[in-house]
C-alpha cells in the first residue's frame, strides 16, 4: 500500500513545476498577443496611409503607443498596473 502512495506522489507534479508551466504559458500568450498587436498596427497604418498623410499617421502612431505605455506603467505612483 506504501509503495504505491510513494509512486503516485512521483507521478505528481511539484508546485514549482506548475509555476513553471504557468509562466510559460502566458509567456507564449503574450508573445502571440505581441504578434497580433504589431499585425494590427501596421495594417491600419497602411489602411489610413490611403486616407491621410503619411505624417499625420507616423504621428498618431507614435503617440497612441506613448499614451498606451503611460497608461500601463503608470510612472506618476510608480506602480505598474497588471
Amino acid at each position: 500500500m506504501e509503495g504505491s502512495r510513494e509512486r503516485m506522489l512521483e507521478r505528481t507534479p511539484s508546485a514549482d513545476a506548475l509555476n513553471e508551466r504557468r509562466r510559460r504559458l502566458r509567456a507564449i500568450a503574450l508573445m502571440c498577443g505581441a504578434c497580433a498587436c504589431f499585425a494590427c498596427l501596421d495594417a491600419s497604418a497602411k489602411f489610413l496611409n490611403g486616407h491621410i498623410d503619411s505624417l499625420q499617421v507616423v504621428w498618431s502612431r507614435y503617440a497612441s503607443a506613448f499614451f498606451l505605455t503611460f497608461l500601463i506603467s503608470n510612472p506618476l505612483t510608480g506602480r505598474v498596473s497588471s
